[in-house]
């Protein structure tokens, strides 16, 4: 489990700095996915990055369960972060790519490395260069990488925006099979609809501060959202599945 009790950061900026995130506390436990939700602006990628050790806080902790978070390369052992945006500077072979996840370890196993690109649809791409791949093929390669040490903590930015409707569910679908093999998750997510059908908690940041947390259906109420996101939201239900659209 990682917590994050009572955290703030600061812009970097060494002049006129503004406070990103206030005093926010959270958890992200063995076992479950949580979605950080919100709208552009509010802090998420910045409270992302705080949880994996990127950005330094000007108040608050963070404590990881039985281990020295302030390591870095202890949290490199027991965290695997993907970010929002990946910039690709050489051309490695996608099976390259994925064995980076291992670099934190000390050794290399294609066996793993295999093993991963079959679990996200992706062995065909092994022998090709990164470079070559659409956006959503390699966001299925950055998401091997991701998966290939079996961390028991992973941190993900918007891992769905550039995947079609079929690609998003099939990399939700691989986070909660990692979580119910007992790996805490982090996300964060603009789809409300995908969260809900596959997350066990939310967090709602508001200018970064948390206006909500909770589970899913208690949290994604029309009105909870619609002075956070600025839309008026309806509840479609449908068999058991209940589903949140913004009204025009």
């Amino acid at each position: 489990m990682l917590e994050l009790k009572n955290i703030s950061a600061l812009t970097p900026e060494t002049s006129a700095q503004k406070s990103i995130l206030h005093d926010i506390s959270c958890r992200f436990e063995a076992g479950h996915i949580t979605a950080i939700v919100g709208p552009n602006g509010a802090g998420k990628t910045t409270l992302l990055r705080a949880a994996a050790g990127l950005v330094p806080l000007s108040a608050g902790s963070i404590h990881l369960e039985g281990c020295d978070w302030k390591d870095p390369k202890t949290r490199a052992r027991h965290l695997a972060y993907m970010p929002q945006f990946q910039n690709i500077a050489w051309p490695l072979l996608c099976r390259d790519v994925v064995a980076l996840g291992l670099l934190p370890h000390g050794f290399r196993d294609d066996g793993l490395v295999a093993a991963a690109l079959a679990r996200c649809e992706a062995t065909q791409f092994s022998d090709r260069s990164i470079d070559t791949l659409s956006g959503g093929e390699q966001s299925r390669v950055f998401m091997a990488r991701l998966l290939v040490a079996n961390a028991p903590l992973l941190l993900l930015d918007e891992p769905t925006q550039s995947l079609d409707a079929a690609g998003a569910m099939g990399l939700m679908h691989l986070l909660r099979g990692a979580a119910d093999e007992g790996a805490g998750v982090g996300v964060v997510m603009h789809d409300l609809n995908l969260a809900q059908a596959f997350c066990d908690h939310v967090l709602v940041l508001q200018n970064g501060v948390v206006r909500a947390k909770g589970a899913p259906r208690d949290v994604f109420t029309p009105s909870q959202l619609a002075p956070i996101f600025g839309v008026e939201f309806d509840v479609m239900a449908v068999g058991d599945a209940r589903y949140l659209m913004p009204t025009l």
